[in-house]
C-alpha cells in the first residue's frame, strides 16, 4: 500500500522547485533564530492569504502581491522548520492543510468580488471546488496508505499563477482580463489534478475493493 507512485507531469519545472529549496532552507533557519515555530508560520501564511485577497478586493494589487508572496514564503517554510527543530506532528500536518483552504477561499473570493461579475464568482467557486478536491483526494489516498502528489496544478502551481496573474495584468493595463484567465485555468486544472489523483488511487486499489459508504 505504501509504494511510491510515479511522477507525473507538473507545471512548475523540477528545476525550478529544487532550485528554491537553497532559500527556502536559509529563511527557515531565520525563522527559527526569530523563534517562530512551524505552527506559527502556518497561522502567519493564512493572515498573509487573507491579507491578499481583502487587498485584491480594495483594489490593492501590488499590496496584493507583497502579501501573496509572504503568504508563499511562510507556507513553503513551515514544513522545513518542523523538520530542522524536529517539531513535525500530524496536528501540525492537519493544521497547516487546514489554513491553506481558508487562505486560497479568500484569495479566490477577493479576486472575484473586485471583478464583481457572475461569472467571475463562479470561476472562484470551482477555482476552490478543485483545490479542495486536490487537497481531499491527497488526504483520502494517505488514509489508505498511498503517496497521492502527483498532478498538473498543486497548491505552488496555484499560487505562482496568482502572482502572475498580477504582475501581467498591471504590465499590460488588464488585470480583470489577467485574473479572469487566471481563476479560469485554476478552475479547470485544478479539478482536472483532482481526477488524476482518483486515476491513480483507482488504479492502485480500486479494483480490488468494493464501494465504500461516507
Amino acid at each position: 500500500m505504501g509504494q511510491p507512485q510515479k511522477e507525473q507531469t507538473r507545471l512548475l519545472p523540477k528545476a525550478l522547485i529544487s532550485g528554491s529549496l537553497g532559500p527556502i532552507n536559509l529563511l527557515s533557519r531565520l525563522f527559527i533564530r526569530l523563534g517562530l515555530g512551524p505552527n506559527a508560520l502556518s497561522l502567519l501564511g493564512m493572515a498573509a492569504g487573507v491579507g491578499t485577497g481583502v487587498l485584491i478586493w480594495r483594489g490593492r494589487p501590488l499590496w496584493a502581491l507583497g502579501a501573496g508572496l509572504l503568504c508563499g514564503v511562510f507556507d513553503l517554510c513551515d514544513g522545513q522548520v518542523a523538520r530542522l527543530t524536529g517539531r513535525t506532528s500530524a496536528f501540525g500536518a492537519f493544521l497547516d492543510s487546514t489554513l491553506d483552504r481558508y487562505t486560497e477561499f479568500f484569495m479566490y473570493a477577493g479576486a472575484a468580488a473586485w471583478m464583481d461579475r457572475p461569472w467571475a464568482y463562479l470561476l472562484a467557486g470551482l477555482a476552490f471546488l478543485g483545490s479542495v478536491g486536490v487537497s481531499y483526494t491527497r488526504a483520502r489516498a494517505e488514509g489508505l496508505g498511498l503517496q497521492c502528489k502527483s498532478g498538473w496544478l498543486q497548491r505552488g502551481e496555484r499560487l505562482v499563477l496568482l502572482a502572475l496573474a498580477i504582475v501581467i495584468g498591471l504590465a499590460v493595463d488588464e488585470l480583470r482580463t489577467a485574473l479572469a484567465v487566471v481563476l479560469g485555468t485554476i478552475a479547470l486544472l485544478s479539478n482536472v489534478t483532482a481526477v488524476q489523483r482518483i486515476i491513480f488511487v483507482y488504479r492502485r486499489i480500486g479494483k480490488a475493493s468494493g464501494p465504500a459508504s461516507g
